[in-house]
């Protein structure tokens, strides 16, 4: 009997626990778990396939929707997991590409647990680059979840692989991944240490490698505070032929950066741009918080309470989750509702100290002590011109915006 199975895939347990068979999501994610139980058998247990239990994990993979995306990976993928010797390097392949389905719609917990599977069950000497490429995305789905200490273990293991295939690139981004959890444990001197050394190795290297250590000295830059100086590196880091998914991640800082300049025309003009072009939920989630900060900025309720409900029900990182909550704080402050304001403040808090963000700590605090104390309610943030230095990045996040297909 094999009480450990559980434990194994509780994050799907868990997802489903939230659900009910009649939720999209159910047949996908009941599926998968039933593929990552008979792996469990075939890999882990080297059981033989059990004719019941196999047929049962097919079926239930047939029975995903055909208009679900996932449908086609995972029929293919219960296929072989029934099998009495399932084909490792296809079965990575095929694992990897799910997890990289979980992770777009931001199910942070289930491809952590894909890509464990292939971490397990996929010797690296099959295939190093598969290996190494699931340790570098099971690091980065550990940061979204705040689960620091995994993502720094995934690191190291990643190194450890890149290193054996002597892949510069690989072993520069996972120096970026270690700067970022530093970041995001608001340790900015620490983060700046390993910046600045990889800007370095990574500017012979150029493309999408030297732009995303680009936006990571900007990122610590603005940590120590420095937000012109932050917006000089992200432009210099959009110029640098960044991947699509690094361009959004770029947008999304600039426009947030934006905000805390008063800037909010550069902010407006970067979230257009990510609201017709978003690749991913997640991405599309910021982008709406920040909108979401912007509505509060202007005092505009209507937007501000759309933006909201928007935003309510989704299932958010730990950081997007936290700064939600200390948004919709202000705006429930700023339209004169202070005990709605008071909870998502609590709310904000609560889930800053459990996840160890540090920065939204303080200010979920310093915000929870300017209600208590009733001190007057700031009035709506007048835009302030960008500063000459930046003019050249807003006009280059404007051409973006008048250049979208949508005419927006």
């Amino acid at each position: 009997m094999r009480q450990p199975e559980l434990l194994r895939h509780q994050a799907f347990f868990d997802r489903l626990g939230d659900l009910t068979e009649h939720d999209a999501s159910w047949p996908a994610i009941s599926a998968g778990l039933l593929v990552l139980r008979q792996l469990d058998d075939r890999l882990r247990d080297h059981l033989s396939p059990d004719p019941r239990s196999a047929e049962a994990t097919i079926e239930a993979a047939r029975t995903i929707p055909v208009t679900d995306a996932s449908r086609r990976l995972l029929v293919s993928l219960a296929e072989m997991a029934v099998s009495a010797e399932p084909p490792r390097h296809a079965l990575g392949v095929q694992l990897f590409a799910w997890g990289r389905s979980l992770e777009n719609n931001a199910w942070w917990a289930l491809a952590r647990d894909v890509y464990r599977a292939v971490t397990e069950f996929i010797p690296a000497d099959d295939d190093l680059e598969l290996v190494t490429d699931a340790w570098m995305r099971r690091a980065y789905v550990a940061r979204m979840m705040a689960a620091y200490a995994d993502a720094e273990f995934a690191i190291e293991r990643g190194r450890e692989f890149a290193a054996r295939l002597g892949d510069a690139s690989r072993l520069l981004r996972l120096r970026m991944a270690s700067a970022n959890v530093a970041v995001d444990r608001d340790l900015p001197h620490l983060a700046e240490s390993i910046i600045a050394e990889t800007v370095a190795l990574a500017a012979p290297l150029g493309g999408p490698v030297y732009s995303e250590a680009l936006h990571g000295r900007g990122d610590v830059a603005r940590l120590m505070g420095d937000n012109v100086a932050a917006l000089q590196f992200y432009h210099r880091a959009i110029e640098g032929a960044p991947s699509d998914i690094g361009r959004e991640r770029l947008l999304l800082t600039i426009s947030a950066v934006s905000i805390d300049l008063g800037a909010r025309s550069m902010a407006r003009d970067a979230l257009l741009v990510l609201a017709v072009t978003a690749q991913t939920r997640n991405t599309r989630w910021l982008a709406v918080i920040n909108l979401l900060e912007i509505a509060v900025l202007d005092r505009n309720e209507i937007s501000f309470e759309s933006y909201r409900r928007e935003l309510a029900s989704e299932p958010l990182s730990p950081t997007a989750a936290g700064y939600f909550a200390l948004y919709e704080g202000h705006g429930h402050r700023a339209f004169g509702r202070p005990d709605l304001a008071a909870a998502s403040y609590a709310r904000a808090l609560q889930n800053a100290r459990s996840h160890q963000l540090t920065k939204l700590v303080a200010e979920a605090e310093e915000a929870i002590a300017a209600l208590s104390t009733q001190s007057e309610v700031p009035h709506a943030c007048l835009e302030t011109p960008v500063p000459r230095a930046l003019e050249p990045l807003a006009d280059r996040v404007r051409a973006m915006r008048e250049s979208l297909p949508s005419g927006r």
